[in-house]
């Protein structure tokens, strides 16, 4: 069990923003106890603990390969399979980890690539080329994996307490949550914690930025198929 969190903001430069990153990525320790690790770029921050089970030296996340950097929850069981199909397709593997193959079949298939995952995942994909993120989880939502769009972006991770840890976030329960909290009913696909913390879809989305005439903006998902969408404040993916 590992845990993974993230922040995209195309309105800010992230990489002053390190100490709440880290915040974010320290609530996931009961996940991850044997390391912890924060990759950010000006407009993507992605936080990783790790519990390490394949490949302890090699697999350290997050982890980047050319424009692409992952982090990366639970395990592949055809990693060896499709590691073979990417090696006689030229990629040359560095570690002994599911977490590269995965990685290096984004950059050989994009978000395509999750169709030939056979498993039990979630993570992200930050592409540097089109400053775009890739979120995906296994069909099943063995792996858990939430969200909050935000006015020019997205927050995600494992839990819900890592959104709970950025001040973007009003930790705010609605009429629905209050109903879950005193019942044993269950909205499919929220959080009661927060009215904006959504579970994520079984099936890959992508955050991007996009022009404007005011400066750039946040595309987040908000469906459960591959889709751009703009986020709106105190707005929820469905």
């Amino acid at each position: 069990m590992c845990g993974i969190v993230g922040w995209v903001d195309y309105d800010r430069d992230l990489t002053r923003e390190r100490a709440t990153a880290r915040e974010m990525t320290r609530t996931m320790a009961l996940r991850g106890p044997d390391d912890e690790g924060l990759w950010i770029d000006p407009h993507a921050a992605l936080g990783h603990r790790r519990l390490a089970v394949i490949d302890v030296e090699g697999g350290v996340q997050p982890m980047s390969e050319g424009p692409a950097t992952i982090v990366y929850s639970g395990e592949t069981y055809n990693f060896d399979e499709l590691r073979r199909d990417l090696e006689g397709r030229g990629h040359a593997f560095r570690t002994r980890s599911d977490t590269e193959v995965v990685l290096r079949a984004y950059l050989e298939w994009g978000a395509a690539a999750v169709e030939r995952f056979n498993g039990m995942y979630a993570f992200a994909v930050w592409d540097r080329r089109t400053e775009e993120l890739l979120l995906a989880r296994d069909r099943m939502g063995i792996k858990p994996l939430y969200y909050a769009p935000t006015p020019h972006g997205v927050l995600f991770g494992s839990e819900p307490k890592a959104i709970l840890a950025n001040p973007l976030f009003d930790a705010e329960i609605d009429d629905e949550g209050v109903s879950e909290m005193l019942t044993n009913a269950k909205t499919p696909g929220t959080a009661s914690s927060g009215a904006c913390t959504r579970s994520f879809p079984a099936t890959p989305s992508r955050c991007r930025g996009a022009a404007s005439a005011t400066g750039p903006t946040g595309s987040c998902p908000r469906a459960s198929t591959p889709t751009t969408c703009r986020p709106r404040s105190r707005a929820c993916g469905s």
